[in-house]
């Protein structure tokens, strides 16, 4: 039995269900959900001015990137580049 497939809408290339990444953006005023690959979820958080971990609506993990980081009224989990956690930079 193969496994469930998704188009990334980013590349456009299909993947396996299991390597879907949640990424909540703002686009005009409205947080919208985009399922991405690994890849462009990397490209994503790379451009991005601002990105924040937060609680996803299918996966337990998901990124809110420049204006959802910011306004987001999701769990936060940490934001890119800053330590939240007190422990100093990871090595």
């Amino acid at each position: 039995m193969s496994e469930a497939t998704f188009t990334c809408p980013r590349c456009g290339n299909e993947h396996p269900d299991s390597e879907k990444k949640e990424v909540f953006v703002n686009e005009g005023g409205t947080e919208t959900k985009k399922t991405l690959c690994p890849k462009c979820l990397d490209e994503t958080l790379n451009e991005a001015d601002q990105a924040v971990g937060v609680e996803g609506d299918e996966k337990k993990a998901a990124v809110a990137v420049g204006e959802a980081a910011e306004s987001t009224d999701r769990e936060t989990y940490g934001e890119q580049g800053r330590d939240t956690t007190g422990e100093g930079p990871r090595s």
